[in-house]
């Protein structure tokens, strides 16, 4: 357990950071489940298009560009950027924007994220969150990118099974769908 971190119904509640160092510690604690690659933000706001994408090298057979999948697939996370203490700082300020995968290599994870859009996502995600602690689970609750919708996270004092998280994430969306 970390300073600055207290346990609340079994999961640890980090208090608020105020040192960029503590920003970082406490983005690699919660967010971080892999560092070996990470996603970064891009938007093409002339064809609006955005989304996430892995940020790897340019490798090149026979002139065309491999895709991803591809570079994992033959060369592991060697051809990607790490997520690094620069990375998080320089997306904490604002420079651009990452993502996170959830998955570990070892099919564990850290955290559960719900994602909520589309007409009525605040009565959603407030029963999501409300359904969550029935079950003994505080929800942190934040505004998506666009301001339409809303992220739910759930942080586990310690890693588990992805299969586990995805069951909660099903018992959790099954009660909260009995409160709409």
């Amino acid at each position: 357990e970390s300073v600055g971190s207290q346990r609340h119904m079994g999961a640890i509640v980090d208090q608020v950071p105020t040192a960029p160092d503590e920003k970082v510690s406490l983005f690699k604690r919660r967010f971080a489940a892999r560092t070996d690659l990470f996603p970064r933000f891009w938007e093409n706001a002339s064809k609006g298009t955005k989304g996430y994408y892995p940020v790897c090298e340019a490798v090149y057979e026979s002139g065309v560009r491999l895709k991803p999948s591809e570079l994992y697939s033959r060369f592991g996370s060697a051809k990607f950027s790490r997520l690094g203490y620069k990375v998080i700082e320089d997306h904490l300020s604002g420079k651009h924007a990452i993502g996170s995968y959830a998955i570990r290599k070892d099919d564990t994870c850290i955290f559960l994220a719900a994602d909520f859009d589309g007409e009525g996502w605040k009565a959603c995600a407030a029963a999501y969150a409300e359904s969550a602690e029935l079950f003994g689970f505080q929800v942190l609750l934040e505004i998506s990118r666009s301001g339409n919708g809303a992220h739910a996270w759930l942080f586990f004092a310690e890693p588990i099974s992805a299969s586990l998280a995805r069951s909660l994430g099903s018992l959790i969306l099954g009660e909260a769908s009995g409160r709409l």
